[in-house]
């Protein structure tokens, strides 16, 4: 409204001051008559001084505007979206909308050389088996998805997207997907339960352009994709999986009957040798004693070869060398398990 008068009022002044220019030029001339010289000189001197007026009004506002605090905010607000990367509008205007979309909770930026967000799940959300989720922008085609289990799995797997000269191995004769990826395991059970199951399949061939590789070891999680739009299909891969893994022992159940290691037949209390083959009967394969069913509260089999060992003994096995005694597979994921039960079992 102010600013409507302001103009209003320069107007009528200058219109007055035309006026008046006008009647002085004809007062002045020698015969009292219209004097254009004159007119013209005046015009002029009007003309500059409504500049000087105009800039100085201009000034006097200008000033007032930047000492304004909303003015200062605005200021520094497009001054620092200037410096944010490309990487940094993509977790702001991209990542972080669609994570709101998923439920997620106590989402933060992290501080770093890179664009980073933690964030977590409500307890009865469905991806609430998982905690201290990051995500991290390495690049525009490039994310870093990390995360930790609230159960740690004895068992390690990853998936890798595959080069196109590399061919399948034969454990991957019956994956769908290891046309495109490499797949690996630490135990037979992701081959047969869960790299082989058809909406784990699917999933990973749908979303095949975007999926670089991830893994889990033990309880840890890290993936790599090339599209923010992978994040959902993320948690989906994750939560198939692990509602696979929570079905499975893990070769930890107690042992209650030794099996001969040749053709399988029960050994009776008593027996040194099977009665059907002729095999000698089982030791733990640390102290080579001799094993009883009654001690099957100390008798464990490994998840890899499923040879018979002293719980004790055997935890003390891998405490110094982590890979079984007999096929020398790494067990140290194996190893925390077995630690986990024996301290549940006090």
């Amino acid at each position: 409204m102010w600013k409507k008068l302001a103009r209003d009022t320069l107007i009528i002044l200058v219109l007055v001051g035309i006026g008046f220019g006008l009647y002085n030029a004809s007062l002045m001339g020698p015969t009292r008559e219209f004097d254009l010289v004159v007119f013209l000189a005046y015009i002029f001197g009007l003309f500059i001084l409504t500049v000087i007026v105009i800039y100085t009004y201009w000034s006097i506002k200008r000033k007032r505007e930047r000492k304004s605090p909303r003015k200062i905010r605005e200021i520094q607000a497009l001054r620092q979206n200037d410096l944010i990367s490309e990487e940094e509008h993509l977790l702001k205007n991209q990542i972080k909308p669609l994570l709101y979309k998923l439920g997620s909770i106590n989402m933060k930026e992290v501080e770093g050389s890179l664009p980073r967000i933690a964030f977590d799940f409500h307890k009865d959300h469905k991806y609430s088996f998982l905690h201290n989720i990051g995500i991290e922008i390495l690049n525009l085609e490039e994310m870093k998805f990390s995360a930790i289990l609230r159960v740690d799995y004895p068992i390690a797997l990853s998936i890798k997207r595959r080069l196109k000269q590399q061919q399948p191995s034969s454990s991957e004769d019956q994956i769908k997907s290891s046309k495109y990826f490499i797949f690996h395991s630490s135990h037979q059970i992701a081959y047969d339960e869960i790299f082989t199951k058809k909406e784990f399949n699917d999933l990973i061939i749908d979303h095949k352009d975007s999926l670089l590789n991830f893994s889990i070891n033990g309880k840890f999680i890290i993936g790599l994709i090339s599209n923010y739009l992978m994040i959902e299909p993320m948690f989906e891969l994750f939560t198939l999986i692990h509602d696979e893994l929570m079905l499975k022992d893990f070769g930890t159940a107690e042992i209650e009957h030794l099996s001969c290691y040749q053709c399988e037949d029960i050994f009776q209390t008593n027996e040194d040798k099977c009665d059907k083959c002729g095999a000698p009967r089982p030791r733990c394969v640390v102290c080579l004693l001799d094993l009883k069913p009654s001690e099957k509260k100390k008798v464990i089999q490994t998840p890899c070869c499923e040879i018979y060992a002293h719980r004790e003994h055997l935890i003390s096995w891998l405490e110094t060398n982590a890979k079984c005694p007999n096929c020398k597979q790494d067990l140290f994921l194996w190893l925390r398990t077995l630690k986990q039960k024996k301290m549940s079992n006090f």
